[in-house]
């Protein structure tokens, strides 16, 4: 059987102790053999509707290389995985209606995850940290569900998004990034609703050719605070009562 063959039945893989240095390949042999690990460059994953659970990933390098590679793939489960000093945490390329949920990736030489080409996934509850560059970046994606997730000290953005459409980017808490929390570029139509952006250079960033759809967000800036200072509504207190108090006793 090649790799590039998809079966049809249903793959489940949890293995909550295992360890994996370096790289492996999912897909299905036979009805007998469930499953078989192989060493690639990343742990490539080519069947649709398989589950991978509870993995501790690291050490993947290479250009456009992931922990965890979805390619042209439909309806997988990527769940409670570890995935550590890889040169991409996560990859979703040509992909439709996956989840990934509740993974931690730290320290990816380059994104933690990077969506490419990839429609109607839903990313939620992930912890993101440390990246050299994104903790997210959507390229050519649309229709995209980015809820709950922790992305904080990334060295560029927390998501970046470039020519993507119809996402939503909701509840996430996305701080401390060195520059942007948000990005979009060449990105229209995308809802940006009730997050949190403390700490990042700027909290949201509309680039050339950006129009999307951006309310009840809290954003607190590096350089420039949206937040008032705490005591200013005090003392504007006290000078509007004194005001009134010696208007009253002018009369």
């Amino acid at each position: 059987m090649r790799l590039s063959e998809k079966p049809i039945f249903k793959k489940i893989i949890t293995y909550p102790l295992n360890t994996v240095q370096h790289s492996i390949a999912f897909y299905f042999q036979s009805l007998l053999e469930m499953f078989r690990f192989h060493h690639f460059s990343d742990s490539l994953i080519t069947s649709d509707n398989v589950t991978v659970k509870g993995f501790t990933i690291s050490g993947v390098e290479g250009p456009e290389k992931a922990g965890i590679y979805l390619d042209e793939v439909n309806n997988c489960t990527i769940s409670n995985n570890i995935l550590l000093n890889n040169h991409n945490g996560i990859g979703v390329v040509l992909s439709v209606g996956n989840m990934i949920e509740e993974n931690s990736i730290i320290a990816s030489g380059f994104d933690g995850i990077f969506v490419e080409r990839s429609n109607n996934n839903i990313l939620e509850n992930n912890t993101i940290q440390f990246s050299e560059w994104n903790g997210m970046l959507f390229e050519s994606s649309a229709s995209n569900e980015i809820f709950f997730n922790h992305i904080s000290f990334n060295n560029r953005n927390g998501i970046y998004f470039i020519s993507s459409t119809n996402n939503i980017i909701g509840n996430n808490n996305i701080s401390s990034n060195t520059q942007n929390g948000l990005l979009f570029e060449d990105s229209i139509n995308n809802t940006v609703k009730e997050n949190l952006l403390l700490n990042n250079s700027k909290g949201i960033n509309e680039a050339e050719y950006a129009e999307n759809h951006i309310y009840r967000n809290q954003v607190n800036d590096k350089e420039v605070s949206t937040i008032p200072f705490p005591g200013f509504t005090i003392v504007f207190l006290v000078i509007l009562v004194v005001f009134i108090v010696k208007k009253k006793y002018r009369k």
